[in-house]
């Protein structure tokens, strides 16, 4: 009777163990897109970081070039 009563209590234990680690995986997997996204959206952060110094270093030359005299040399 006890290995009957442990046996229908290790059946009915173990769906509800799997759905937690289902849980769990879901969990993990959305933790990793949200990094995921993170990095890519830091990324593009820096990437267009980057264009505008890019743009404001040649608006500078030009504006440099039209501004100071030229050295005769």
């Amino acid at each position: 009777m006890r290995w009957l009563s442990m046996v229908v209590a290790l059946f009915v234990a173990t769906p509800g163990h799997a759905e937690d680690s289902a849980i769990e995986r879901g969990l993990n997997k959305a933790g990793k897109a949200i990094e995921r996204g993170a990095k890519a959206t830091g990324r593009a952060v820096e990437r267009g970081g980057r264009a505008v110094q890019k743009g404001g270093a040649k608006v500078h030359k030009k504006v440099d070039d039209a501004v100071r005299p030229k050295k005769s040399q």
